[in-house]
């Protein structure tokens, strides 16, 4: 009488192990995968967060540039800086002349204050408080208690969530000869002032993804515009 053996031998024991085995590091490459894209998707929407803040509390910021001044006018209430820097002690100062652009955006409140935005050498965002400038020009000094940060770009892996695409860099601001209305609801106000803040937002390139950010080469960002319009210099109808 023929007696068969019944079980497992162990070799089938072997091959169930490393299936179990190859099946349990394929679960913990995906975990790794998904975990990294939580933390990546996380670092967008703060970017995105901080970014969209910044830009709005820029927006209110300048609603003020001509405010309570009668017969308000760009020229002289209102300046771009295109060489404003900060000194070796951390105070910002500069002589704003007549410019297209430039990395501030400087305005009068009253008849010897001035206030404004101030875009840092690292592409962040300022709020200048006021002080006082004179009855004319925009010669003054900020010091660094007087400049609160607005927007300060994020560094890839500096934080423990953080993305590996840096943070939108702001670059410039501008002034548009072309009439504007308040959130762009109604008719355009004649006289009043259309001012772009534009920034870079860098891109992660498919073939080089250690490739940098590099503001003159066009492919390594994608260029955003914030606008903003100003009514407080608009021409008095009567």
């Amino acid at each position: 009488m023929d007696h068969h053996q019944r079980g497992f031998s162990l070799v089938s024991v072997m091959v169930g192990l490393v299936i179990s085995l190859l099946a349990i590091l394929g679960m913990m490459n995906l975990y790794a995968v998904m975990g990294k894209l939580a933390a990546e998707s996380g670092g967008f929407a703060q970017m995105t967060g901080d970014r969209a803040a910044a830009v709005l509390a820029a927006t209110q910021a300048m609603q003020a540039a001509g405010y309570g001044i009668a017969d308000a006018e760009a020229d002289a209430h209102l300046r771009l800086c295109a060489n404003l820097i900060p000194a070796g002690n951390g105070d910002l100062a500069g002589n704003c002349g007549t410019a297209n652009s430039g990395n501030a955006l400087l305005w009068r409140t009253d008849g010897t204050l001035c206030e404004g935005l101030y875009i840092t050498a690292a592409g962040g965002l300022e709020l200048l408080s006021p002080t006082s400038c004179g009855s004319t020009g925009f010669s003054t000094t900020w010091s660094s208690a007087q400049r609160t940060p607005l927007y300060t770009p994020q560094v890839p892996g500096e934080e423990a969530f953080a993305s590996p695409v840096a943070g939108a860099v702001f670059t410039t601001f501008a002034l548009v000869d072309t009439p504007c209305s308040p959130f762009g609801v109604g008719d355009p106000v004649a006289g009043s002032v259309r001012v772009r803040l534009e920034f870079h937002q860098p891109l992660v390139s498919p073939t080089d993804p250690d490739a940098s950010y590099d503001p003159s080469d066009s492919s390594t960002f994608r260029a955003i515009d914030a606008w903003a319009c100003l009514v407080n210099f608009a021409e008095d109808d009567e």
